[in-house]
């Protein structure tokens, strides 16, 4: 078996269902061959920065 890479994945959302949104990527990760998730973050909820006014709140959640 050959030593595999580690990659930390930050995820981001701002349209529908944010954390609905983040779960499935998380669980898309998850069913990817040869990938392992080995823990995942809380949601953090931040204000947008920049970009056009307006804009909608976005959930994040590190991985």
């Amino acid at each position: 078996m050959s030593e595999g890479s580690l990659a930390i994945i930050g995820m981001g959302s701002n349209q529908g269902d944010r954390e609905a949104i983040l779960d499935e990527a998380v669980e898309a990760l998850k069913a990817t061959p040869h990938v392992h998730v080995w823990t995942v973050s809380r949601y953090y909820e931040t204000i947008p920065v920049g970009g056009p006014p307006a804009r909608p709140r976005s959930s994040t959640r590190p991985s």
